[in-house]
């Protein structure tokens, strides 16, 4: 039984409606994770407006990778809470996103993952409604960072459908579009 070690990313404040999440997946033997995404979202921060609170966490679930059965926990470090400070002009559930791209491929697809940076100060954001060059290049240099810094430890979980099991791709590249990504609603 392979396991996965998940990290809950919460954001919480006035900016972000009903609070919200960002799911990572890590090799449960690798060490660093934790402080790996915390200098990611850490690098973008800059882009997100006052008020925020995004708390990478001390500990978390480790997943069966196959069943998605919970198989204990893991711990390390201490938290990290990233405060914004920002502008506070910014485009109400609206932003970007960081797609993840791997190596698996399952039912005949490419598995991607994704992580979105909503809300975004309006300054992010260019007069055609597209993301300011030097906004996407600065993500794109923060998620290609958190990628070198994993490894080959970062993972997307695809979850068991139908009776097929889950299965853990390797993240290859990162890949910062230039569109604006938005969200019907964050799942806890």
């Amino acid at each position: 039984m392979a396991n996965l070690a998940r990290v809950l990313v919460t954001w919480a404040g006035v900016p972000v409606t009903g609070g919200g999440i960002s799911s990572f997946f890590f090799d449960e033997a690798h060490e660093g994770f934790q402080a790996d995404v915390a200098a990611f979202l850490t690098a973008v921060t800059g882009l997100c407006p006052a008020g925020l609170a995004i708390t990478v966490p001390t500990s978390g679930d480790l997943v069966d990778i196959a069943t998605g059965a919970l198989t204990g926990t893991w711990s390390e470090g201490s938290g990290t809470v990233i405060n914004t400070s920002s502008g506070v002009a910014y485009a109400a559930g609206v932003g970007m996103r960081t797609t993840w791209r791997t190596n698996g491929i399952r039912n005949g697809r490419r598995v991607v993952g994704s992580t979105f940076l909503v809300p975004l100060v309006t300054s992010a954001y260019q007069t055609d409604g597209t993301i300011v060059n030097a906004t996407r290049e600065a993500v794109q240099a923060a998620a290609e960072d958190l990628v070198v810094a994993s490894g080959a430890n970062m993972k997307i979980w695809s979850r068991p459908v139908n009776g097929s099991g889950g299965q853990a791709s390797t993240v290859l590249e990162a890949v910062v579009p230039d569109k604006v990504s938005w969200l019907r609603s964050r799942r806890t």
